[in-house]
């Protein structure tokens, strides 16, 4: 075994670097798993599984009477507006945000000085990006009704906040995964920031930036739904409704409106990308595609005089009052450390368990070059036939997997795992799991098809010479893709750390639990401890994730 080992060292020099990562990538979940009581055998208990038949058993047949049906569709159409317009929002802030804070647009990446003033911006820049991303949209929307009110205006500055943060952090990720060289040599010969990312970044990274921001209104779909049960308005107001009722068949109604929606936002991505291609028709479909969603806001009643009425900055500033000073005796700092890492825990075995399912169903729901066989003799007539309708309806029912595990928010698979495994942290992890293999799946589709999409790929170039399809995944899509499949499992990673700092509502355990508590008394100060846990905890994952990014990039 040790000649073995040694053989392969010499093959591989990195070969003992990866077994020590091995090695403490396992010691770290081992210890995650004891810190949230992961017990295996409790997902398989008798009882449970009997207690989640008879809930699933209420689902069953969706409600369908007219009446309902045509309040699911305006709540619908009220989640779309409200998503859409926190998307605008927030596009109006994180891509300046973006844009300030890519250290590869910077001229100190050509070795140029960079001014005290460019250094300073870039740092309030991200300062603000990690506070904006790192409260939860629902805290956002819990401190904006008591200054909006009730109604979909406080759910999309909510979104627009939140979403700000988010989409400044990607979109800097994003270009700096670029090829370095374009935008080097603009740089080095007095391009401003703006030119180097316009002429040298975008051109390469402009199918990934449009993926992410369809992307990221789904997310603002889903937030928009959770939002609801603080009163913000769509579909989370009428699944918070039938929930209280104990109406499964509303809510498994109201689920699919979710589902459908998440669907179409995945056809406007692919009908986007295929604009930018160039492609026959895609043009007119992503036409349709955007003007949808734009027609949901100019619709909706948003009310935005209550911002300004006399009396609303008074609240606000009574709001701020008593959230200062937070508590920081011993105690209290006990109690959010133990929950920060709790939350850790959560967010991090969540990320982890859904890395190889996303990347397994990814591989068959991508519809790419890299992913089709050559064509033989062998394959010619019905036997060519089956193949390709095997092929068709496995990537079809890859991408409805993908579609139903995203769409339904975190906090509603808690709402839904809790019945089968009980309150804690356990259900959050699942939770986190379930839906994080649908949004990492959906990224990780994208950036392969992304890869192996030109016909100059050198996956393409690997089955044209009779390599199998497994080979030229392993040796040409996957290091061509490590870098930004590496950033997309990182990013959610912090994502998921927020997640769970609001899974407690339902209790899920972690700075969420603390923090509903607290709320819940009115004890604003102690909830303002936590938010600031929670921001600390986020930016602690952040670091960690853009040091880890920058290697993986180089």
């Amino acid at each position: 075994m040790r000649a073995l080992i040694v053989s392969r060292a010499a093959r591989d020099p990195a070969l003992g670097t990866r077994l020590a990562t091995a090695a403490v990538v396992l010691a770290l979940v081992w210890q995650a798993g004891r810190a949230i009581g992961l017990d295996p055998g409790d997902l398989v208990d008798a009882r449970s599984l009997e207690a989640t038949g008879r809930f699933l058993a209420g689902f069953a047949p969706p409600a369908h009477d007219p009446a309902f049906l045509r309040r699911a569709l305006e709540a619908a159409w009220t989640t779309v507006g409200i998503a859409t317009a926190g998307l605008v929002g927030a596009l109006a802030l994180g891509v300046p945000m973006a844009l300030a804070g890519t250290a590869r647009l910077s001229a100190s990446a050509v070795g140029r000085p960079m001014s005290g003033t460019g250094a300073a911006l870039r740092i309030a820049v991200r300062g603000t990006a990690l506070v904006l991303r790192g409260v939860p949209e629902l805290v956002w929307a819990l401190l904006l009704v008591r200054l909006a009110g009730l109604g979909p205006a406080a759910g999309a500055i909510a979104v627009a906040l939140a979403g700000a943060g988010l989409l400044a952090k990607a979109f800097a990720e994003i270009l700096e995964s670029a090829p370095r060289a374009p935008v080097e040599a603009l740089l080095a010969n007095g391009a401003s920031r703006l030119q180097a990312c316009l002429f040298g970044a975008l051109p390469q990274c402009a199918e990934e930036l449009l993926s992410y921001t369809v992307y990221r209104w789904e997310c603002a779909v889903r937030a928009s739904a959770v939002l609801g049960i603080v009163g913000a308005g769509g579909l989370g107001q009428e699944i918070e409704l039938s929930v209280r009722a104990f109406a499964g068949d509303e809510v498994a109604t109201l689920l699919i409106a979710l589902v459908v929606l998440v669907a179409l936002a995945d056809g406007a991505s692919r009908a986007l990308r295929g604009a930018v291609r160039g492609a026959p028709r895609a043009g007119a479909v992503a036409a349709l595609a955007v003007a949808a969603p734009l027609a949901s806001v100019a619709t909706l009643d948003w009310d935005l005089g209550r911002l300004v009425r006399p009396g609303a900055l008074d609240r606000l500033a009574e709001l701020a009052a008593g959230l200062w000073p937070p508590p920081a005796d011993a105690a209290t700092l006990g109690a959010l450390a133990a929950a920060a890492l709790e939350t850790l825990a959560m967010a991090g075995l969540g990320t982890l368990g859904a890395i190889v399912p996303a990347l397994g169903l990814a591989l068959l729901a991508r519809s790419s070059a890299g992913s089709a066989r050559p064509c033989g003799p062998d394959r010619i007539g019905a036997i060519g036939a089956l193949g390709r309708a095997a092929r068709t309806a496995t990537r079809v029912g890859a991408r409805g997997t993908l579609a139903v595990l995203r769409a339904v928010p975190e906090l509603v698979w808690a709402t839904l795992l809790i019945v089968a495994v009980g309150l804690g942290p356990v259900t959050g992890t699942l939770a986190l799991a379930v839906h994080t293999v649908g949004t990492l799946g959906r990224l990780f589709v994208e950036t392969l098809e992304n890869v192996e999409g030109s016909p100059d790929s050198p996956a393409a170039a690997l089955l044209a010479n009779g390599a199998s399809g497994a080979r030229a995944f392993a040796w040409a899509t996957l290091p061509a893709a490590a870098a930004r499949l590496s950033s997309h499992a990182l990013y959610r990673l912090e994502a998921n750390v927020r997640a769970a700092a609001v899974l407690g509502v339902v209790g899920a355990g972690g700075l969420g639990q603390r923090l509903h508590v607290e709320l819940s008394l009115f004890r604003l100060e102690a909830a303002a401890a936590t938010v600031l846990a929670t921001l600390l905890l986020v930016a602690a994952v952040d670091a960690a994730s853009h040091a880890l990014r920058r290697r993986l990039v180089g």
